[in-house]
């Protein structure tokens, strides 16, 4: 007689044969996993990169009106009273030469070399301060020695009298290139208001705003007829052939100065 089997064993045997009537549960969908998220520096790229700064664009002055003309009688102190100068690299056909003329004719030319002129050379502070003592002594007949002594640099005294009487000497060094707008402010310092009559009716300076430093100045002898937008541009270095040709002989000559 056979035995009966133990119904667990059974139960044993259907499971694994996979005859239970239950279907068992489903085991849970694994959570996917997550990538850690990584922090790197982002590399800069065409899109990404700064704008490239905008390329200026000097518009011309708005259409300048005659308002007065200067009455020569104010400048009647400036007038030949030596030989021109002569410099190893001027020729005489150049196109500052009869400016240069006037300058050293007038007797108001002064630098450290008077032996050459390098007329596309920056000016120096002490260059333009020197040009600057020469006219403003003159014009109001002042007799002065601007000899330096002892070990003064050639331009002390020029310095010294500017101070005294109120020219802009606001330089940090007197060796060092002057800008546009600094030129513009020594030589609008070294003359009364009446030697630079408005004969040009503007407002406004190529490449400078009204609040910046040196705008009243500049302003004043645009409207003078002295500076040109073609060659100033207040932040650079200003040329020999301007600051020491041209500007000071329009203002010594009223004849030269610019009109519409």
């Amino acid at each position: 007689m056979n035995k009966p089997v133990h119904a667990a064993a059974v139960l044993l045997v259907c499971w694994l044969a996979g005859c239970s009537g239950s279907t068992p549960s489903p085991s849970p969908a694994p959570t996917p996993s997550v990538a850690p998220t990584v922090t790197s520096t982002t590399a800069v790229t065409a899109s990404t990169a700064p704008s490239a700064t905008p390329k200026i664009t000097v518009s011309p002055p708005p259409s300048a009106v005659v308002t007065a003309a200067i009455d020569p009688s104010k400048l009647s102190m400036f007038k030949p009273e030596q030989a021109p100068l002569s410099f190893a690299d001027v020729e005489p056909n150049a196109y500052y030469h009869a400016e240069l003329d006037i300058v050293t004719t007038y007797g108001v030319y002064a630098a450290a070399d008077l032996s050459v002129f390098r007329p596309e050379a920056p000016v120096t502070a002490g260059e333009v301060v020197a040009i600057a003592a020469r006219i403003h002594a003159k014009y109001n007949g002042n007799a002065v020695d601007f000899t330096a002594t002892g070990d003064e640099a050639w331009y002390a005294p020029y310095v010294s009298y500017a101070a005294q009487n109120g020219l802009y000497t606001a330089f940090a060094d007197y060796s060092a290139t002057a800008s546009c707008a600094e030129v513009a402010a020594v030589y609008s310092s070294m003359l009364p208001a009446a030697a630079y009559p408005t004969t040009i009716s503007v407002d406004t300076v190529p490449r400078m705003e009204p609040t910046d430093l040196h705008f009243a100045a500049a302003v004043t002898l645009f409207r003078a007829g002295v500076l040109d937008a073609a060659s100033f541009d207040p932040d650079s270095p200003c040329q020999r052939l301007n600051a020491c040709a041209f500007y000071p002989a329009r203002i010594l000559d009223p004849s030269l100065r610019l009109i519409p």
